[in-house]
């Protein structure tokens, strides 16, 4: 890993499956992979029909780990 992050300035990838989510009381970020393996940022509504396709979308990226304040969005707990 400290050969890694001497070559290219940063840290290596290590969980590339991941998003973010940042939870406010009106609506969520959420920061996802995309198709070109880079982040994408969507803001989502705090609504249930919001949350149902925020997760949604998450499964489309193929999302296996959640971290911030929904990380049971991938379970189905909601």
């Amino acid at each position: 890993m400290e050969k890694e992050k001497q070559e290219n300035g940063r840290f290596g990838l290590i969980y590339p499956n991941s998003a973010a989510v940042d939870v406010g009381s009106m609506e969520m970020y959420v920061s996802m992979p995309n198709a070109e393996g880079t982040s994408t940022v969507k803001v989502f509504k705090a609504f249930t029909e919001d949350i149902n396709g925020l997760v949604q979308e998450l499964k489309q990226a193929q999302v296996t780990c959640c971290h911030g304040g929904y990380r049971s969005l991938l379970d189905g707990n909601i």
